[in-house]
């Protein structure tokens, strides 16, 4: 979503408390860490983690990393009759947001319907509001998911005119948000389609070597329903919501992660980790680094640290307010579920020499509102893990009727 696309049209798209030393032989820590921090780890109570990932099919599945035009890192694939062909429409696939925004030159206008005229979408582009059918199709061609009147978005210049369907560039304004909420067109598929449950996620295929070399071979695909023999294999955080009033299911903000920034030697010595437990993870492919804050006294600013971060962040972010690790820094992502399970995975950062790879890690300075201002919904302990997470993962797994979500890590 939120950082990608809040630039979409550019070539990109529990309060933190207390400070203590562990790591190496110690590491800083602002909060208190969460017990395990292994894939094999579990809970004083509980079994360890089963090695062995489930055999989950994709036939069936849709794919997301096959793009023909777009250079966006999740990409779906658009048909139906909504849709001016020959080809279908790629647009941008962005679990951080939930609206479809098209614009209005992809479209066959004798075949929708507008309900409101000039409206603004999400990222305040002026729109109709339009209703018609949408489609995408299963990785071996057998199976199309169609939704007949879905509700989105038909996009204009500000002027009026209808906004190009730029159908072969390689950027674009156009997105599929599939954040798991009722508008979102992912949610209404599963609702649909699910035989077994309300479920539906994200499964992964193809990694190889590290995230450098094997992100091109990356295979991803949007999964509606999953067999129940699979399910028992995911490590599950039982949604609890964590803001007072919050009724609906909001995984955007995901309990149950520690992050661990380890570092090169300095001078032949070890320096301590950087620990940043109890944090709270929107996971969002429409997003490239992962964004965080790493404590009150922004030790990314201060020796023995500084020296491993650089000035050179991403446009999206003003380079005073922010730094980026540099070559060297291991960072390790845990995760622990309801059942105290812990789960992990972990990569190196260093030089892509040129190629944009999701290896990065932007540290926001405390007060500097990144990776957002704080707020009820934003507290200084939520971070956005960028789409790296699916480099690691082999499932990412919404249950709507459970109010769950679980994953499988590689």
């Amino acid at each position: 979503m939120t950082i990608a696309l809040a630039v979409r049209t550019a070539a990109t798209s529990a309060a933190i408390a207390g400070l203590s030393l562990a790591g190496g032989a110690q590491a800083i820590a602002y909060a208190p860490r969460p017990w395990g921090t292994d894939s094999t780890e579990a809970g004083p109570t509980q079994k360890p983690a089963d090695r062995r990932g489930p055999i989950i099919h994709t036939a069936d599945a849709i794919p997301l990393r096959d793009a023909k035009h777009r250079k966006n890192m999740f990409v779906a694939s658009l048909t139906g009759s909504a849709i001016r062909g020959p080809e279908s429409y790629e647009v941008n696939f962005d679990t951080g947001s939930s609206q479809l925004c098209l614009p209005y030159g992809c479209l066959d206008r004798s075949r929708i319907t507008i309900l409101e005229k000039d409206v603004r979408d999400c990222w305040g582009t002026r729109a109709d509001k339009v209703t018609g059918q949408i489609g995408m199709v299963s990785r071996d061609g057998k199976t199309t998911y169609v939704i007949d009147d879905y509700v989105f978005y038909a996009m204009k210049n500000e002027d009026g005119s209808d906004l190009p369907a730029d159908s072969t560039a390689s950027w674009n304004g156009a997105i599929m948000g599939a954040y798991p909420v009722p508008e979102a067109f992912t949610y209404a598929l599963a609702r649909k389609y699910c035989k077994n449950g309300f479920i539906y996620g994200i499964v992964c295929e193809g990694q190889s070597g590290d995230i450098v070399t094997g992100w091109d071979g990356l295979r991803a695909y949007l999964k509606i329903g999953f067999d129940p023999s699979v399910l028992g294999k995911l490590n599950w955080h039982n949604y609890t919501p964590w803001f007072v009033g919050q009724t609906e299911l909001q995984v955007v903000n995901l309990p149950g992660w520690t992050l661990r920034l380890s570092f090169p030697k300095v001078n032949g010595k070890r320096i301590r980790d950087i620990v940043v437990p109890n944090q709270i993870a929107t996971i969002d492919t429409g997003a490239p680094d992962l964004t965080l804050r790493l404590g009150k006294d922004d030790p990314h600013r201060k020796e023995p640290y500084q020296r491993f971060f650089t000035d050179n962040g991403p446009s999206w972010y003003s380079k005073d307010k922010c730094r980026v690790a540099g070559d060297g820094v291991t960072v390790k992502v845990s995760f622990t579920g309801s059942s105290g399970q812990t789960t992990s995975y972990r990569w190196t950062v260093r030089d892509p020499k040129g190629r944009y790879v999701p290896n990065g890690v932007i540290v926001g300075d405390w007060t500097a509102g990144i990776p957002w201002g704080e707020g009820p919904e934003t507290p200084t302990n939520r971070l956005n893990l960028g789409n790296s997470v699916y480099f690691f993962i082999q499932a990412h797994v919404w249950d709507i009727a459970n109010r769950r979500v679980g994953f499988c890590f590689r």
